[in-house]
């Protein structure tokens, strides 16, 4: 396998083993504000960004890289 498809594949595997992880922290983070809230300590704040899906976009350029690889050995 091409090195650059490979590191756009682990990449992507890289980020997206942390969303994961950050969803959990995520959900532990609202539950100990939702009792800050329940105790009168802290206002309720739900923070959620939104921003370019980058492993979706590592995925997508190796698998062009890796197409354009395999069509350059088909011939």
């Amino acid at each position: 396998m091409n090195p650059t498809i490979q590191i756009l594949n682990e990449a992507k595997h890289e980020i997206t083993s942390l969303r994961r992880q950050n969803e959990i922290l995520r959900a532990k983070v609202e539950v100990m504000d939702l009792f800050a809230c329940v105790l009168h300590t802290q206002p309720a704040q739900h923070v959620q960004g939104m921003c370019v899906d980058i492993a979706w976009q590592l995925e997508k350029e190796a698998a062009r890289l890796e197409e354009a690889q395999n069509g350059n050995h088909a011939e």
